[in-house]
């Protein structure tokens, strides 16, 4: 019998990820929620909702996007109404971002019709399988949350 290297774990993991975040991330499951916005629309309310008033500058960083395509995104989902933006009263080159009633509203919508595709998923699994599958899911975001703290900590 063939023993399994870390390395072969580690190569069907890389291709299982992407297959898994595109196949749950489809448009149509974004158009559910009942607002046509695109991916990074959705991505930036998603890290609004996750850490709260937050600036832009760390904003972009979270995001991996350039400042003026943060600006511009950030822009576009002020004007909708689901963003708001103020200044920050220490500093008034801060320009700081926050969910609006109407921001939440759309992030709750977007959020049950995630939770209900992955109850979908899991219908399909045998009960047995659920803890550990979200175990193992918790501990794999618990280690790319430890390793981006600590890239964060070294730049």
């Amino acid at each position: 019998m063939k023993e399994t290297k870390l390395s072969d774990y580690a190569g069907e993991a890389a291709e299982i990820l992407p297959r898994i975040i595109f196949l749950v991330s489809r448009d149509d499951e974004y158009s559910k929620s009942g607002l046509t916005l695109t991916i990074p629309q959705f991505r930036m309310l998603g890290v609004v909702h996750t850490r709260g008033e937050i600036a832009m500058g760390e904003l972009s960083k979270v995001l991996q996007v350039a400042p003026p395509s943060a600006t511009m995104t950030a822009s576009r989902l002020v004007h909708r109404g689901l963003l708001a933006r103020k200044t920050d009263p220490k500093d008034r080159r801060i320009v700081r971002l926050m969910l609006t009633t109407k921001g939440k509203t759309a992030v709750g919508q977007f959020l049950k019709v995630k939770k209900e595709r992955w109850t979908e998923i899991l219908q399909s699994l045998p009960k047995e399988e659920w803890d550990g599958m979200l175990s193992a899911l918790r501990r794999v975001s618990d280690l790319l949350h430890q390793s981006e703290l600590k890239a964060q900590a070294s730049n």
